[in-house]
């Protein structure tokens, strides 16, 4: 019984992390995901890359979508929820109720998949199962990782964190999930 409150707790904290409305109001239009939207036409547009601008995230263990917003980088697209998620770099976000918890995406350039994978440190990696794989670090926390590949030579690693604690796994995955890479890059090299 005390196994199933403490999983029930975990499901909720997750839950609370992706929904719309909790949290401090910082939505994604500021410095969040919907600025995604106004990147660069060289980077591509949601019509060019076949996506909607804002769309739902389907969360595991939630009964209702996400609202979030289409993010478009040197490469590659994701959905950012609308709300609880602060832009904090480039291709990275943090959740604004809990700052240990973020997802990037980095770029590598001319290495293999699994040379990318094996550029991870810090973490106990399990095998990637269908370009994802979750580990755990010795310091409690947790990692949720994607990897793709994208145009040319490049590869995308997808990296959540988050505290063993927190139980933000669902809802990484469902971000990482939502990454994919186009043909609307820089030539730029990169990692």
């Amino acid at each position: 019984m005390k196994k199933a409150l403490v999983l029930l707790a975990v499901l909720l904290l997750a839950a609370c992390a992706c929904q719309p409305g909790r949290g401090n109001g910082s939505s994604a239009g500021g410095s969040g995901g919907a600025s995604g939207a106004k990147q660069a036409d060289s980077f591509g547009t949601p019509e060019s890359l076949g996506r909607e601008e804002i769309a739902g995230l389907f969360v595991e263990g939630l009964t209702e979508e996400v609202p979030s917003t289409l993010f478009i980088g040197d490469g590659f697209s994701l959905y950012v929820p609308d709300e609880g998620w602060e832009k904090t770099w480039v291709s990275g976000w943090q959740s604004t109720d809990h700052p240990e918890v973020e997802i990037r995406v980095e770029t590598h350039t001319g290495k293999s998949i699994e040379e990318v994978t094996q550029s991870i440190s810090g973490y106990a990696l399990g095998s990637l199962n269908d370009g994802e794989a979750w580990g755990s670090g010795e310091d409690g926390q947790c990692l949720y990782l994607r990897i793709l590949e994208g145009p040319g030579d490049r590869v995308y690693a997808v990296l959540g964190e988050y505290p063993e604690e927190e139980g933000f796994g669902a809802c990484l995955e469902a971000i990482g999930r939502s990454v994919e890479a186009n043909d609307f890059a820089s030539t730029e090299k990169s990692n």
